[in-house]
């Protein structure tokens, strides 16, 4: 008993000796704590107001310029060059690439009215060909889905996952200066319009 009533006075000698610098360190931890409370509460309200960008869904349309099918070097009232059975002066083909490059899949379910290509009234469209698909059922399915009426290209619907596409060759008489596209997409504000320049293919050229 002597022992322990000697150790707990020499704790308590120890804590009045040493009270005011365990109140002092008492008081800085206070402090420590409550900035540390303060900053997390600043660094939360910070984390709250930055905008967050999120992955999107996002249709790429790539347009390559109209490129000639035929080069003629001279003048020469007597050839003629035929498309089929139609008689044409100047024959182009102009690509279109319809890409999902977005990070989510573009769905049939997705299209609130249908994806349309607009030609201008004077281009004369000779032949539209679906080409370079990611698979077959995308060809599959855009084919089953088309259709050219008054100079404006229709396609219902059509399912592309992130990185599927697909092309659109068009054969006209004469470039096509102008291509409009519209389309209503659920998750998709606006088309993302790529054009790009491509260099004449010769298929034929007389000397």
């Amino acid at each position: 008993m002597v022992v322990i009533e000697k150790m707990i006075k020499a704790i308590e000698n120890f804590y009045d000796k040493h009270s005011t610098g365990f109140g002092i360190v008492g008081l800085l931890i206070g402090v420590v704590s409550l900035f540390l409370g303060v900053g997390s509460l600043f660094l939360a309200i910070w984390i709250s107001k930055q905008p967050v960008t999120l992955p999107k869904k996002e249709l790429s349309c790539i347009t390559t310029n109209s490129r000639s099918l035929v080069l003629m070097l001279n003048s020469d009232s007597n050839l003629k060059l035929m498309y089929g059975d139609n008689e044409v002066s100047n024959p182009c083909i102009t690509s279109i690439v319809i890409q999902n490059t977005g990070s989510y899949p573009i769905d049939n379910s997705d299209f609130m009215q249908p994806f349309s290509v607009i030609f201008g009234d004077t281009d004369k469209i000779l032949s539209i060909n679906i080409e370079d698909c990611s698979n077959e059922y995308i060809r599959d399915e855009i084919v089953q889905n088309s259709t050219f009426s008054s100079q404006k290209l229709t396609i219902d619907s059509f399912m592309l996952n992130p990185g599927e596409m697909f092309t659109i060759d068009i054969i006209s008489d004469g470039g096509i200066p102008n291509i409009k596209f519209d389309q209503r997409l659920e998750g998709i504000s606006q088309l993302n319009l790529v054009n790009e320049s491509s260099k004449r293919v010769l298929l034929v050229e007389k000397k």
